[in-house]
């Protein structure tokens, strides 16, 4: 109950990162504060109303609730954990590093924990047009490294559009989408992508049909490891050339899809 003494001291005070709830505005009134998940309350959570005035309200300070703990370590090698230096919300990273000779055996070895991905630990992975995409994806492995073994390049594929595109753009979305897949992966992966316009791109003068033909490297590495007596060069270099083989088709696939 609101004791009748005149006083009325209005809407409580807001505080950053946090929130209150108020029994009511006037002289002995209580107004509770709460931080938001991930933000650590420091002073008195409940103040009074007295003679026209809050009490001095309490603030939120950065509080992660990251558990570096459940983050994985790859064999032979290390993961090395660092809060964000600046900014008021709480971030934490974790980078994978290998012991040399060895590699780490994924491009992304950068995870991120924080509010934005509910507290888990995830992966920052960027595609075309700036869009950003946070992932779990599995810590990877520490490996020798792999030396270049095949390198073929995809000719002859044709995107046909009814309208002009930017070929950077179909550049970027053609290994967006190979990336997507998974297919080229260790032990492959994309090289240089080109797009040109046929020579046929029109036809008539008033031709609405536009092609473009598109050239994609792949490259296969060979793990020395997998290089046995029974497991020659020879053999290594037919198994790479049935995954190209694969990615080849796969390709022509997306080729005949894209920017449709």
């Amino acid at each position: 109950m609101t004791l009748d003494t005149g006083y009325c001291c209005g809407v409580p005070g807001t505080i950053r990162d946090g929130t209150f709830n108020a029994t009511d505005l006037c002289y002995g009134d209580v107004a509770t504060y709460t931080c938001n998940p991930g933000f650590l309350l420091k002073g008195n959570a409940s103040v009074v109303c007295g003679d026209g005035y809050w009490g001095k309200a309490p603030f939120c300070e950065p509080n992660s609730l990251c558990d570096r703990t459940v983050l994985a370590v790859p064999s032979g090698g290390s993961k090395i954990c660092f809060e964000n230096p600046h900014g008021t919300a709480p971030v934490e990273y974790c980078q994978m590093h290998c012991n040399a000779p060895k590699v780490y055996n994924r491009n992304d070895d950068m995870y991120e924990c924080s509010v934005e991905t509910n507290w888990l630990w995830l992966i920052r992975i960027y595609h075309g047009g700036g869009q950003q995409v946070l992932s779990n994806v599995d810590v990877g492995e520490c490996s020798a490294p792999l030396d270049p073994f095949a390198a073929i390049t995809i000719g002859g594929l044709v995107i046909t559009s009814n309208r002009l595109h930017d070929m950077t753009a179909i550049e970027t979305e053609m290994k967006d989408l190979l990336i997507a897949t998974g297919l080229c992966s260790n032990p492959c992966e994309i090289g240089q992508i080109s797009v040109d316009v046929s020579p046929t791109a029109r036809v008539g003068p008033r031709s609405t049909v536009v092609q473009y033909q598109v050239s994609i490297q792949l490259l296969a590495y060979a793990d020395p490891n997998l290089v046995t007596p029974t497991n020659t060069i020879q053999m290594e270099w037919v198994r790479l050339a049935g995954e190209l083989r694969y990615l080849y088709d796969y390709a022509l696939h997306l080729s005949s899809s894209t920017l449709q």
